[in-house]
């Protein structure tokens, strides 16, 4: 039998029957009961990329899986991508067919199985097979997020479920998405946060704020900032300027001076730093005499400062600028790949796109151009290989079922009740 495509799938993981009967809730007797278990491993990934001026998709191999043809060309996410032909936007498999022909304005990324769309100078909202399940009436939409998308109207701004119906009313002149529970919405003049049910938390209304991250919240009061949890204030205003919580720790500014402190307001690294970034990766960037080092969560310097630019680290590694050149360096401060590239971004899955003589490629973590600059510059820092997964885990309590959504050569067939890594 010929497949377009030749591949063996592994599956490396699997959850015994046992957990998989303590995790999820059975009736009685129900043999068929099914249970859907994504497979982890990836098939492929593809990268969307601009050559002689039309968009098409790249795999790690540097061939087109799918050829230039598009207008405009977005990554994949959730199984679908955004394309433009002739104007018109529409969305396409990982095959380059179209499931949902070119046919609207403008589109944005499925999300929850639901993606927003504009026809007629209006927002609605259809499923995957196109079907509109929230008829184009608003003005601007974002996409859904917990089973909510926020929406304005006669430039007000509220909440609709999946449904399209009003969970919370427009009523706000600015708001944001909900995150971790709650949204930071603006009304006459004030900010606040409201839960599911409109309701503000504590009644409490500040100048500005940001949203909700790892359970707190920065909010500003009379130019300074502090801290709120879902109780209200923890960390009173107090600081020139502060940043998101990551991994537990915030950076914060006293004056003119950076540093650190937990979620109990307390200082890891007193403000001693021109200017610092955040961490990833239990390493946090900071800058010393206009050049960039990076200190661990309890503020000692652990690369000397030596970069003139630098990024969070990102699957073990960071890119730094060095005499106008970036490279990539490890957690020790070594160098993996020695300053050579005009620009460069992040690695993702393993690869990040590079640029030079204005064309962009991609290497792997050795430094090795897996794929040579041959590309048209747009924005880098959103060029990188997405992973699509074909396939998914269907369990009963009885067998083993195979949901395949490409075609796919078995070297075991499905048969076995439970099977162990190898």
């Amino acid at each position: 039998m010929n497949y377009k495509w030749k591949y063996v799938l592994a599956i490396l993981v699997f959850f015994s029957l046992s957990q998989i009967f303590q995790s999820c809730k059975k009736e009685k007797n129900n043999d068929e009961e099914k249970v859907k278990i994504e497979i982890k491993q990836t098939e492929y990934l593809l990268a969307a990329v601009k050559k002689d001026k039309l968009w098409g998709y790249v795999d790690t191999s540097g061939n087109f899986k799918i050829k230039p043809q598009f207008e405009d060309a977005e990554n994949f996410n959730d199984g679908l991508a955004q394309v433009k032909q002739k104007n018109k936007c529409g969305y396409i498999d990982v095959d380059g067919n179209f499931i949902i022909k070119p046919q609207f304005q403008a589109v944005g990324i499925f999300s929850e199985g639901i993606a927003f769309v504009k026809q007629d100078g209006k927002w609605g909202f259809i499923d995957k097979q196109g079907n509109f399940l929230i008829k184009p009436q608003y003005d601007l939409v974002t996409e859904f997020y917990k089973g909510l998308a926020l929406v304005v109207k006669d430039n007000k701004i509220g909440f609709i479920d999946k449904q399209g119906n009003i969970i919370i009313k427009p009523i706000y002149d600015s708001a944001e998405r909900f995150n971790e529970g709650f949204a930071l919405v603006k009304k006459n003049g004030k900010y606040g946060y409201i839960d599911y049910k409109g309701n503000l938390i504590n009644k409490l209304h500040v100048e500005d704020g940001y949203h909700f991250q790892e359970g707190l919240a920065c909010i500003i009061q009379d130019d300074k900032y502090g801290f709120i949890d879902k109780n209200g204030i923890i960390i009173k205003p107090q600081f020139d300027y502060a940043d998101y919580f990551f991994e537990g720790l915030a950076k914060i500014r006293i004056k003119e001076k950076a540093g650190f402190i937990n979620k109990y307001g307390k200082f890891v690294a007193e403000p001693q730093f021109e200017s610092a970034g955040h961490f990833s990766e239990g390493l946090a960037s900071v800058q010393v005499k206009g050049k960039w080092g990076f200190v661990d969560k309890y503020g000692k310097i652990v690369i000397v400062p030596q970069f003139e630019q630098v990024d969070e680290f990102e699957e073990g590694l960071a890119r730094v600028n060095l005499n106008d050149k970036w490279g990539y360096i490890d957690k020790h401060g070594n160098f993996v790949i020695v300053p050579q590239f005009e620009t460069v971004s992040s690695f993702h899955n393993g690869y990040a796109p590079i640029l030079d003589n204005n064309k962009w490629g991609f290497i792997n973590k050795f430094g090795k151009k897996v794929i040579d600059t041959q590309f048209e510059t747009e924005n880098i820092e959103t060029i990188q290989f997405v992973p699509q997964y074909p396939t998914e885990v269907i369990r009963s309590t009885s067998t083993i079922y195979m949901v395949v959504k490409k075609p796919i050569r078995f070297v075991i067939v499905p048969q076995f009740k439970k099977i162990d890594d190898y």
